[in-house]
Order: C-alpha cells, then structure tokens, then sequence
C-alpha cells in the first residue's frame, strides 16, 4: 500500500480497495490527467491508504504455482502442479459494461485483430451508449438518445473527435479510422488491466458464509485490509466491484475478532452487499455507516444494484424498529433529483474526467454521518537523522 497523512487531519483515515484487474493506480489520478480521489482526500484533511490487492501491483504473489507448471510441462519427475487460471477483464468487455458498444456485439475492439479478407473491419466500431436508436444497451439504462456521452476519454489520438460528438454531429462513432487507430482503444485505462494474481494463493473456508468455501480473492485482501483497520485504530473503508464483497468479508473479520467498533464506515461504489455469502447479517451495520452508490449505465435492474437497495432498506427497517443507530443509504447517480450532475458517470468513476465530483457527493455524506473531527496540527516526519547516519 501507499500512504500519505496531512499535517492537519481528521480523526478516521480513509482506505481504498480496488477492484477486478486493477491495482491502487486507478485511485491516484484521471486517465485524462486529472486528480484522482487519493489527492483528493489528502486535501480534504484526510489520512489516506491505497492498497493493491495481493498479487497486484506492488503485492506479492505465490510464484511456486508457475515454477511447479512449467517443470511438469519439462517432465521433471514429481512436479505435478496445473498452471493457475489467472483471470483478467478483457478490454472488449471494459468497453461493452461501461462505456458504449461495439457495433456487432461481442466482437473485439481491436481492429486490427480483426480486420482481414473475410471479417470487415467496421466489426470494430464503436458507439458511446445512447449515441444511437440502434443503441442495444435495455432502455432502463438510459434513454435513447441519451443526449449525452459517457463521462470518458480514450486517447489523445482520439479526443480531436470529442467535440464533434458532443455536438452530436458527424458519425458519433470511435473508430475505425480515420476515427483513431486501433492502437488508440488500449491507451490509458486498458493499460492499467492486469491479471488477477490472487489466483495463486490459498483458498478458506467460512463457516457463517454461504457458500462456505471462499476463493484467495475472499480470503486474502478482506484479513489484510481488516489487520489495517486494527493498526489504524479505525478506519473508514471504501471499496469498488470485485472488492465489495472483500468489504464484507473485512467485516466479518473484524466481528470475529471483537473490532467491529473499528470500522467507522463502509462505502461501496458498485460492488456487492449480499451480506449472506460473507456471513453478516443488517445487524452488523447497526454501529457502521454503509453507503453503497451506482454509477450511469448499470441497469438498476441488475441483481447486484437490486440487493444493494434491499440491503439498504432493510438497514432502515432496523431502525424504524428502534435497534442500531447507523446511517446506511443507497443512491443512484442517474437519479432524476440530481438534474444531471453526474451523467456520463461510468462503473470506473475514480477514473473519469469528473471523478472529484462523485467523492465530493460521497465526502458530504460522511461528513453527515460519520463523526471524523479534525484531530488538528500533527507532525509524521520522522525525527531529524544524527551526524553519524548522514555522513
């Protein structure tokens, strides 16, 4: 992980966990160059860790399983270990879930890949949603037109078509050329996808989860972000997607080992909140704040938006029963109430070219709700290196 604390703080640090094929790059700035929520919170007074997922980026992995292939692949004798099944999100995939559509889906953006005698190149282009009637994303995405693009920028390759679409004028297509070279498709966001390196290490098992058995994703980052809740003395915890159920599963974890008090808030950007699959029940929320957010283009319909917003009611029958004192809220960026302030927003918010304005939503809510005074002036420079240590 990486840290940085501000002379002056508030009294709960904030954590990030990223989500599937990424690492804690995607939270230290925009892919357009701009400021990404890690800076961000340092300047709003707060303590800030991000994390790689083991694995990941700066984390270690079990290699033993790659050695282990590879000579059994040679014939040494004994070695009998199968190659691990690393999973990445494919880039075909990023762009169909979040930003647009292909033009015959279910092909590949890369143009080049697919362009030969007998499969026509335009199979490659691609369409932002809502660009046109012929948009296949379900209508209670967003309408058709929709008037507007998704809050995003490939390339500056690319980008010279930008206000052209905006003015919903020309083609309203990224590619193929002369709308941007293949190449242009991967820039940026693809090349921070990585494989999920997880897949190496141990599986558990969990006794009070359904189902029981828990995959190295589950298992790992969920006890090592709950251990740096403990060091911290407290912590608010954001996690992103895949990581929503690792945020479950961390407080499942903290239960067990009597630290529940420590999390001071959990906040969910599109991840998962089924709190059977990590044995938790709305009762453990009744000291812990939980906000859970969707972005544009997630169907509210989608079973994983649909559990989040019964999560979240379910927390405020508690309440209105008289038990537990927590705030918990389900909010959905498309919602008409904020007149279009966050339109365009994608699954990868902390990416986008408006990523500041989603964390300010999310920070008036724990500034609400979340009782994080600022602790005042401190000093975390280490103490001055003697005469000795600096010849």
């Amino acid at each position: 992980m990486q840290f940085q604390v501000p002379e002056v703080s508030r009294r709960w640090p904030i954590i990030y966990v990223h989500g599937s094929s990424h690492t804690g790059a995607c939270i230290e700035s925009t892919v357009d160059g701009k400021e990404g929520w890690a800076s961000f919170s340092v300047r709003n007074k707060l303590a800030t860790y991000v994390v790689d997922q083991p694995g990941r980026g700066r984390s270690g992995a079990d290699e033993s399983q790659i050695h282990e292939a590879i000579a059994t692949l040679r014939g040494t004798p004994g070695a009998n270990a199968a190659p691990a099944n690393f999973s990445r999100i494919a880039d075909s995939f990023a762009w169909n879930a979040w930003w647009g559509h292909t033009v015959k889906p279910g092909t590949n953006i890369d143009c080049g890949a697919q362009a030969s005698s007998d499969v026509p190149i335009d199979r490659c282009e691609l369409v932002p949603h809502g660009w046109r009637a012929d948009d296949p994303s379900p209508t209670t995405v967003h309408p058709k037109p929709a008037r507007y693009l998704p809050a995003w920028r490939l390339d500056a390759t690319v980008d010279p078509i930008y206000p052209a679409n905006l003015d919903y004028t020309g083609t309203g297509t990224w590619g193929p050329p002369p709308y941007g070279p293949s190449k242009a498709y991967k820039l940026h966001y693809y090349g921070q996808l990585v494989p999920n390196f997880e897949s190496t290490l141990p599986r558990s098992t969990c006794a009070s989860c359904t189902p029981t058995s828990l995959s190295p994703d589950n298992t790992w980052s969920p006890r090592n972000v709950a251990a740096l809740v403990e060091k911290l003395g407290g912590a608010i915890v954001v996690v992103h997607s895949q990581s929503g159920f690792q945020g479950l599963h961390m407080m499942r974890v903290l239960r067990e080992r009597g630290h529940l008090n420590m999390l001071k808030g959990l906040i969910s950007y599109e991840g998962d909140c089924n709190l059977p699959t990590a044995g938790l029940t709305v009762e453990d929320f009744d000291r812990v704040p939980f906000l859970a957010l969707k972005g544009d283009y997630r169907n509210s319909l989608d079973s994983r938006q649909v559990i989040c917003k019964a999560t979240a009611d379910a927390i405020h029958a508690r309440r209105a029963s008289g038990r537990g004192s927590a705030r918990a809220d389900y909010i959905e960026l498309d919602d008409p109430a904020f007149k279009g302030r966050f339109n365009g927003v994608t699954h990868m918010a902390m990416v986008g070219p408006n990523a500041t304005d989603v964390l300010k939503l999310v920070f008036n809510w724990t500034d609400k709700y979340i009782d994080n005074p600022v602790k005042g002036c401190i000093c975390n420079s280490p103490p001055a290196p003697t005469q000795a240590a600096s010849r």
